[in-house]
């Protein structure tokens, strides 16, 4: 009976330890997909919303610079401009692969087919795109702090 019991322990244990790296996985693909979805749409807010609080302030001090923060300012730029009716902007087939995930830190790769329409006009452009976006955990949240396009 005593080995019985300690086989159903050590398979709830075990679940809980598999479902636990599950949830996390899922709550960094959910952060990436936010960030894009915020890219799509001109929610600027929403973006910002998945970056660590870090990033957050120095983006707010730089006072509009944000050429300096690469990739990700670029992301932000594009997401005005869709907000402003400047552009808009299609992200399709978004794939996100995990590379690899630690306690508090995770790099992923994305995958996607961006089209781009300058709405002033209309020249569309189109291109199969990829991005590195690296993550920490934050106060328990899976935020972005870099994103380094591949294209």
């Amino acid at each position: 009976m005593k080995k019985f019991l300690v086989l159903i322990l050590v398979s709830l244990f075990i679940m809980g330890v598999v479902s636990t790296g599950w949830c996390q996985d899922a709550e960094i693909k959910q952060t990436v997909k936010n960030f894009y979805n915020g890219i799509e749409t001109g929610n600027v807010k929403k973006m910002l919303a998945n970056v660590t609080p870090k990033v957050v302030k120095q983006i707010a001090d730089s006072k509009g610079n944000l050429k300096k923060f690469g990739d990700l300012g670029g992301a932000l730029l594009v997401a005005g401009f869709v907000n402003k009716g400047f552009a808009k902007v299609d992200i399709t087939k978004l794939k996100v692969k995990i590379n690899n995930k630690g306690a508090e830190k995770a790099k992923v790769t994305t995958n996607f087919d961006l089209k781009m329409t300058a709405t002033g006009d209309g020249k569309v452009t189109g291109e199969k795109a990829s991005d590195i976006i690296k993550l920490k955990k934050v106060n328990g949240r899976w935020l972005i702090y870099d994103i380094i396009s591949q294209k």
